[in-house]
This record gives C-alpha cells, structure tokens and sequence, in this order.
C-alpha cells in the first residue's frame, strides 16, 4: 500500500492535467508522456547508484525535489543484488516499472 501511495506522488504535478488520452490535447498528452519518460530515467539513475552501494543519506542530499526523494526510498526498498546481471534486471524493472505506473496513473 506504502508503495501505491508512494508511487501517486511521483504524478501529482500531471494529475489535474491527465483525463480519458483521448480527451487530452495532444500538448498535454506528449508533457505527460516526457514527465514519466523522464521519471523512469531518474529512477533508472537511483537504482543504478542504489546497486553500486551509494548510501541512501548520500543521494538525498544531492536532489531538489519530491519526485527524487519518493523514488530513493522506494528504490533503498530493493535490496542490492549480486553479479552484474542481477543489477542491470532490478535496474530496468525499476525504471520501467516507475514509468509504466506514472503513464497509467496519468492516463487513468
């Protein structure tokens, strides 16, 4: 459930704007759609450093916004995985994940 409510904040700014895609100008609709692009590369960004090691205190010193400190904690959720092939699967899911669910919640 903490994840649902989590994962909600990441969309907030795009929540008023997001309707029925077909009812969204086709401004809107391609903001939306840079907004959560952009949202699974930051999370693809923070596991990548979350699987390195980097300490969680670390990367929240370093962001400026909600969105980055919702995706650090979900991400300091996963634990870190072993081997190169490990790291690069949870990398993908994770930022895929993210975006797929800003893009749904959007488009709800």
């Amino acid at each position: 459930m903490k994840n649902i409510i989590l994962a909600l904040g990441l969309i907030a700014p795009l929540a008023a704007q997001a309707a029925d895609p077909a009812d969204t100008p086709k401004e809107v609709s391609d903001a939306i759609i840079a907004y959560c692009e952009d949202t699974g590369d930051l999370a693809e960004a923070i596991m990548r450093q979350r699987q390195n090691g980097v300490r969680m205190s670390t990367l929240l010193k370093k962001v400026d916004s909600r969105k980055a400190e919702i995706l650090i904690e979900l991400a300091y959720m996963e634990f870190q995985r072993r081997g190169k092939a490990g790291k690069e699967r949870i990398i993908n899911e994770f930022a895929v994940e993210y975006e797929a669910r800003c893009l749904s919640i959007a488009f709800e």
